[in-house]
């Protein structure tokens, strides 16, 4: 199984500190939102990047399986 890139909103504008929770990943945050963006090898990884989401008591706002690289778009400051 190929690995997928995935793009994971969270609810909060996380600090930099919470980066070693999503090793490998890139996260960005603004507009209320934090947004973790990276390869998901399979399921397995998958269900443990939602349980370390969940034990940290972070609300998960959506998860969804980028198609396309190119049109990753990180969230800004609204305005």
């Amino acid at each position: 199984m190929a690995a997928t890139l995935y793009r994971v909103v969270l609810d909060g504008e996380l600090s930099p500190r919470y980066s070693t929770v999503f090793e490998g990943m890139h996260m960005e945050s603004g507009g209320g939102v934090t947004v973790v963006v990276g390869m998901i090898e399979d399921q397995a990884e998958l269900h443990g990047l939602l349980d370390r989401i969940a034990s940290l008591g972070i609300k998960l706002i959506s998860i969804e399986p980028e198609s396309d690289r190119e049109t990753i778009a990180l969230p800004g400051p609204k305005r």
